[in-house]
């Protein structure tokens, strides 16, 4: 069986609850739920574009936090808590995707949405605006059993947004004292620098 194909069968077999899969030209998108299970598909109409390192966030920007960039890829830096520094924050991951057009930004944010989520429970009543589209996730010990079971307390907080023919992802790690009005300050920052 082609391995590209393990997320959905994983689901089929009720090992998880949903997985995405991208074919040549499709991205499918399994759901199972207690009453049915939900196939979504979006055929590929992007081209991924080089994403200019004006986009991510700088020094500049994270001074307040006590992070440093630790790791620099192509789509995403990686910043940690400074040694011997004290923060609310410990890790933040800036993510970004840039399109020919903003017509396949919003297939691609669209198509990979769920996967983006990575399983996180979705913020239903958060009502800041940041782009032309934000969808925003968390996990604690209150809706992860394995935080729970070893006792972790951070809290982790997804915001996924597209601002015209940029995605950016920004991944925060916090103290289980932040709330999502205050890791958002850090994603705010990232969508000003969006186009």
């Amino acid at each position: 069986m082609d391995s590209k194909l393990q997320p959905i069968m994983k689901v089929l077999a009720q090992e998880k609850t949903w997985g995405t899969v991208t074919l040549n030209n499709c991205v499918f998108e399994v759901t199972l739920t207690k009453d049915a299970l939900q196939l979504t598909y979006y055929f590929i109409s992007w081209k991924e574009q080089s994403v200019s390192s004006k986009i991510f966030l700088q020094s500049s920007h994270l001074k307040a936090f006590q992070l440093e960039l630790t790791q620099t890829e192509k789509d995403f830096h990686v910043w940690t808590l400074i040694e011997g520094k004290t923060s609310d924050f410990s890790r933040l991951v800036d993510g970004r995707w840039a399109f020919e057009t903003a017509e396949q930004a919003a297939v691609y944010y669209q198509a990979y949405l769920l996967e983006q989520s990575e399983g996180a429970q979705k913020i239903e009543d958060f009502n800041q605006k940041l782009g032309d589209e934000l969808q925003v996730f968390f996990y604690d010990k209150t809706n992860s059993e394995m935080m729970a079971s070893f006792g972790l307390n951070d809290k982790f907080y997804f915001f996924y947004f597209r601002k015209g023919k940029n995605i950016a992802k920004v991944f925060v790690v916090a103290n289980e004292n932040i709330k999502v009005e205050q890791a958002y300050q850090i994603a705010a920052k990232a969508g000003k620098l969006l186009k």
